[in-house]
């Protein structure tokens, strides 16, 4: 029975015609023992190893998983490209690093990074279990003049989004929480400035205005958009709401746009209404029904020597109502 030997080539193998010179020793490699072909080296571990640097003109197909590092250089007069590609059924593409899959392409074209099932065209896992951070930063990173935008969980089934930016350190600008709540800003100092043009309104409502404040409550009367103004209002840092300005509808009739502006203010133990235009441009003070173009539930204070005119403008015939001090009395003047 013949023994099996290895087969080596040091110097080079010479063909029919050509004659390919080796650099030095152990240029090929036959195991015949363990099925093994060396290139460069004498121990190769797989059926097939290459130890240096390996130059492919054509097409290279692996069936399997692939552990090495794929550069391309560029060539005179040809494009370069590196494509990896599943031309299997329902197979995957996965990086590696340290043994633990780093990113994966699932078979329906989904980039998952830290994670092997992506649900959607681009999905990033969180590394802790708690959030997960898309950090947008120069090369340099010893400056920290980055930026990041930073999911986080609440819950099993809430979360929140924040953006932050850098002023000397890391900071929060603007927050989403999982009520669909916006913050913005942590500091003392103007924290929304818009922007841009506007125009006069025409009867389709304030479509060109620079802010708009919808509300999405089915057609009914006393809905609307509204505003809230207020800050901290205890040792605690609860904050409160000290007035509300809203734009309300005034009816519950469909394709009636005809609304009322109101004005509310925090009397101690709630937000009460303090004045309100309504649809026919009367002003109620006090009152939630003006009838009149001012409309005034309670007293009234003319101070001074300040008049209350009825009837043409100031130069003009008109009658106007004035309190004389001097001898304490109310005078009805005609002129």
């Amino acid at each position: 029975m013949a023994t099996k030997r290895d087969f080596v080539i040091n110097y080079g193998l010479q063909t029919d015609k050509d004659t390919t010179q080796g650099a030095g020793l152990n240029t090929l490699y036959v195991d015949s023992i363990n099925n093994r072909v060396g290139i460069g080296t004498t121990s190769p571990t797989s059926p097939l190893q290459v130890q240096g640097n390996t130059y492919i003109t054509g097409n290279l197909t692996v069936d399997g998983t692939i552990n090495a590092t794929i550069q391309t250089n560029s060539i005179s007069q040809l494009n370069t490209s590196v494509v990896v590609s599943d031309t299997g059924t329902n197979g995957t593409i996965t990086f590696t690093t340290d043994g633990t899959a780093a990113a994966t392409i699932s078979n329906t074209q989904r980039f998952g990074i830290g994670t092997t099932n992506p649900q959607d065209k681009l999905e990033i896992n969180s590394l802790n279990g708690t959030d997960v951070k898309l950090r947008l930063a120069t090369d340099n990173s010893t400056f920290n003049n980055f930026s990041v935008i930073r999911g986080v969980r609440v819950s099993n089934s809430q979360s929140q989004l924040e953006f932050q930016v850098s002023n000397g350190g890391i900071q929060t600008g603007l927050n989403i929480a999982q009520d669909g709540v916006v913050t913005v800003g942590q500091q003392s100092s103007s924290k929304l400035n818009i922007i841009g043009n506007s125009s006069d309104q025409n009867e389709l409502g304030s479509l060109d205005s620079l802010l708009n404040v919808y509300s999405n409550t089915a057609v009914s009367a006393d809905s609307g958009g509204s505003i809230s103004l207020g800050g901290i209002f205890n040792t605690f840092g609860s904050n409160r709401a000290f007035g509300v300005i809203k734009g309300y509808k005034e009816n519950a009739t469909t394709s009636d746009a005809k609304g009322y502006l109101s004005f509310l203010t925090h009397t101690g133990s709630a937000i009460s209404e303090a004045m309100r235009i309504n649809s026919s441009q009367n002003i109620g003070i006090g009152t939630i029904n003006p009838s009149f173009k001012a409309d005034i539930a309670g007293d009234a204070r003319v101070t001074s020597t300040n008049k209350m005119r009825f009837g043409g403008t100031a130069g003009t015939t008109n009658f106007y109502i004035q309190y004389n001090s001097t001898a304490n009395s109310l005078d009805f003047v005609a002129g």
